[in-house]
């Protein structure tokens, strides 16, 4: 079973998951790293990271077990991110516009299976990162639709926004397509995470999506 050093250290610290991230952040060395000390640390900050500056000392210290130095270390660096999040606040891109999120996923247009992505999102529809969730045409079963929920209520994402391409170049939504974007649509209200679209990426100047891909919001069909 793969502990929360393996899993960053196979999904890069831009991929990681904010419980795995936690619990390797805070252990003293990799044999101490748990997975509970990172939901404990998230749950104290009601999944919210941006609110780990404000943790006070001693529940750092009650929650990890470190010492007043190591307590502190943690501080300093929690404070660093934070800073260094702030200042690079005007050169962050929003996924508001359809074209934005087809653009950001053109690489899909030269796969030849189908790849289900979801775009994790802030409160400003700022990406927190991006994850391939399913592979292979789209039957996504309620366990696939778990993990969708499941990464983001681990990153803390206010939305969503999901994609998958379509190898034959018609960005044209399936009725598969739209069932499983009406289940994800209930199950985010269900868990406060809105799917703001679903996009089917295709080929570029598609006559059923001139565009190259089309929007499932801008058609009406995610209720």
């Amino acid at each position: 079973m793969k502990t929360p050093t393996d899993r960053v250290r196979q999904a890069g610290t831009n991929s990681a998951t904010v419980t795995d991230m936690l619990s390797v952040a805070f252990a003293r060395r990799e044999s101490d790293v748990t997975e509970a000390t990172g939901l404990a640390l998230l749950n104290a900050v009601h999944g919210k990271v941006q609110r780990l500056a404000d943790l006070p000392a001693s529940v750092i210290s009650d929650l990890t077990g470190f010492e007043d130095f190591e307590t502190l270390r943690c501080q300093v660096l929690i404070e660093l991110g934070r800073r260094s999040a702030k200042a690079g606040e005007g050169s962050r891109i929003g996924f508001d516009q359809p074209e934005t999120v087809a653009n950001y996923l053109d690489y899909l247009r030269g796969e030849k299976q189908e790849h289900f992505v979801i775009l994790l999102l802030n409160a400003k529809n700022e990406l927190i990162r991006d994850k391939t969730v399913h592979k292979g045409g789209l039957t996504m079963s309620i366990v696939e639709i778990r993990t969708v929920f499941r990464e983001a209520l681990l990153d803390a994402a206010n939305a969503i926004i999901v994609a998958h391409n379509h190898p034959s170049g018609d960005p044209t939504p399936s009725p598969e397509d739209v069932a499983v974007t009406r289940k994800l649509v209930e199950a985010g209200r269900l868990l406060d995470v809105e799917v703001l679209d679903h996009l089917v990426i295709g080929a570029k100047n598609h006559p059923n999506g001139p565009k190259g891909y089309v929007s499932l919001r801008d058609r009406g069909l995610m209720s």
